[in-house]
This record gives C-alpha cells, sequence and structure tokens, in this order.
C-alpha cells in the first residue's frame, strides 16, 4: 500500500480487518510480523524517532483530559514529541497563533465545544 504526501488515507474495514493494527505498525506501537514500513523515507525499524517527528495522528476517540488546559496539553504533546524543554513556550505559542487558540490558551478541555466552523468574516 503507497499513502502519498499531501493526501488523507483512510483504512476502511470490517471489524478485525486489521486497521488498528497497521495504525499500531506504522506509528512503532508493535512491531510488524514481516515486511517493512517506510515513511518518507525512513524505516520503521531502524528510524523511528525520524518517523515520530514527521507523522501525526488523529484517533478516533478524544484523546483530551478532562482537567488539562489548552496550555498544558499543547505543552505535554510538545514534551511527548520531544522537543527540548527551553523551547516548548515558544512552540506553544506558534501552535495558539496558527490555531487561533489564544483566548482559550488557559480554558480546561471540558469547557471546548466540539468545534466552530468559521466564517470568512470571523
Amino acid at each position: 500500500m503507497n499513502i502519498y504526501s499531501g493526501q488523507l488515507t483512510a483504512l476502511l474495514g470490517h471489524n478485525g480487518a486489521g486497521k488498528s493494527t497497521t495504525i499500531s505498525m506504522i506509528t512503532g506501537l508493535i512491531p510488524p510480523t514481516s515486511g517493512k514500513i517506510i515513511v518518507n523515507g525512513f524505516d520503521i525499524a531502524t528510524s523511528m524517532d525520524s518517523v515520530r517527528n514527521i507523522l501525526g495522528l488523529c484517533p478516533q476517540y478524544n484523546i483530551l483530559f478532562d482537567h488539562l488546559t489548552v496550555r498544558e496539553h499543547l505543552r505535554l504533546f510538545a514534551i511527548l514529541k520531544g522537543h527540548p524543554s527551553h523551547d516548548v513556550d515558544r512552540e506553544i505559542n506558534e501552535m495558539v497563533n496558527v490555531l487561533l487558540l489564544n483566548d482559550k490558551l488557559n480554558v480546561l478541555s471540558s469547557a471546548l465545544s466540539g468545534g466552530k466552523i468559521l466564517d470568512k468574516d470571523d
């Protein structure tokens, strides 16, 4: 299977088809039993740190912690992604600016809406 740069890819199939297992292998949670997985030129068997630097995953369930703020989540995920501690605050500021979340930075995730479609005038 090939997944192409700049495109979204979805895995569809019945229960037990191997969708979760495939994602778990691509993200390095479990090793493949055979074959090779190459992500953007990096073999997950030998370069998983490089793969994790360029790979993102959006699971179907909510991974936010109700008792953490937006800032605390961004700090947690920056650290999990391996950002150096001296760079985390800069990364948080960049993310809130890009995502227009400045007014939500200190809001608990449990108080956030499920999403809002912005008009072109917003």
